[in-house]
């Protein structure tokens, strides 16, 4: 699932390799009230922080992990 601050929250098909950004783009984005550094990727019920803010704007692909369960924005 991506919940949160995206402009479509949608269910998502999990499958191998699916990652942050992959997901984000099928939920069309996020909205102008997403909180970039404060999002995050819940897997196996344990929550892990993703910065958008370090992904999107300084270019860190570590902050662009696979999902397994859902994403929240």
């Amino acid at each position: 699932m991506v919940l949160g601050q995206v402009s479509k929250p949608l269910i998502v098909p999990v499958t191998p390799g699916l990652n942050v950004t992959e997901a984000l783009s099928r939920a069309s984005g996020l909205t102008d009230d997403a909180d970039l550094m404060g999002s995050m990727l819940i897997r196996d019920r344990q929550v892990q922080p993703v910065d958008f803010y370090k992904l999107i704007r300084e270019g860190d692909f570590t902050q662009n992990a696979s999902s397994r369960t859902a994403i929240r924005f």
